[in-house]
């Protein structure tokens, strides 16, 4: 199997390693694709998103259409910011992306059930929910609550609006008897200004796959504030560590935040913090969502579909 994406890389690589399978940039790719050369024996592709790169989608869809068509049976899934690129489609590429999706060789799938929801609105489709491994490791012992209450948030440095970074970073001065910790997947850079946010701890180095388990044993929650979403993998991961979760979307085991404000926000947490003396119980409902045996299995049925198809 090869693993490929426009705008997800480290996801696709990620994957990759993580099951022994190739990765490649596109550049690579289609230069393979070109040359007859994908170096996968069984022919098969997963994309990692649906993207569209600089708002050109009549050349991403041409990009998609010709990578379809250097191997057997291709998997694209939506990820999240995907659909929201190809909402901006125009009718003419609206219909190529749709036709696109229908081909026999290729499976639309989607990373969590709103999603899918979405496309299906957009393409008349019904995408394949496939739920993603996660990201990191993590042993069989759930660590006890640290004492101190304290918030953990993943924050790109080039997407701060998209993720809510103004109303965190409100709610983290609301709050000053509680550490919040700003993470990302290539570290954070704070700025001056930042460093004023005394309670605000910047981790300018990223957490390595194999040390998110031992950050979260000093975490009593994490949170996620964004404009739009696909399923995110931070939320799987702090429950099966035992830890709390609040999200601006209704999910399993987690803190609901009503509204995409700083009052809501402040009232989420508070909520967790009265109860954070005790693990969470989303475990086992995310190990059985998000293991790895569970996304292989899954995504080897389907390509055997399809080959039987």
């Amino acid at each position: 199997m090869t693993f490929a994406s426009i705008s997800a890389p480290y996801h696709a690589h990620a994957l990759a390693t993580k099951y022994g399978q190739h990765f490649f940039t596109m550049s690579k790719l289609e230069n393979l694709v070109k040359l007859g050369a994908t170096g996968d024996g069984n022919r098969r592709l997963f994309l990692v998103g649906a993207y569209i790169r600089s708002g050109n989608h009549h050349k991403a869809i041409a990009i998609y259409n010709r990578l379809a068509n250097g191997f057997d049976h291709t998997i694209i899934t939506l990820a999240g910011s995907d659909i929201l690129q190809m909402k901006r489609a125009s009718k003419k590429n609206l219909s190529n992306l749709i036709k696109f999706f229908n081909r026999k060789d290729v499976h639309l799938a989607a990373v969590g059930d709103s999603l899918a929801k979405e496309a299906n609105q957009l393409f008349r489709l019904r995408p394949e929910i496939i739920y993603m491994p996660l990201n990191h490791d993590f042993s069989e012992k759930i660590h006890p609550m640290p004492k101190k209450f304290s918030v953990g948030c993943y924050m790109p440095a080039n997407g701060s609006t998209f993720y809510g970074y103004d109303v965190i970073v409100g709610a983290a001065k609301k709050m000053p008897d509680v550490k919040f910790y700003f993470y990302g997947l290539k570290g954070y850079t704070p700025t001056k200004r930042e460093l004023r946010i005394k309670n605000i701890v910047w981790l300018r180095q990223a957490i390595k796959p194999n040390r998110m388990e031992d950050f979260l044993k000093d975490i009593s929650c994490g949170i996620r504030v964004t404009d739009h979403d696909g399923n995110p993998m931070s939320l799987a991961e702090y429950n099966i560590a035992g830890r709390w979760f609040a999200y601006n979307k209704k999910m399993p085991y987690c803190e609901h935040i009503e509204r995409r404000t700083i009052e809501s926000v402040v009232k989420a947490l508070r909520n967790i913090e009265k109860k954070s003396d005790k693990v969470n119980s989303g475990r086992e409902f995310y190990i059985k969502r998000h293991g790895r045996r569970v996304f292989v299995n899954h995504v080897n049925k389907i390509y055997s579909k399809m080959t039987a198809a």
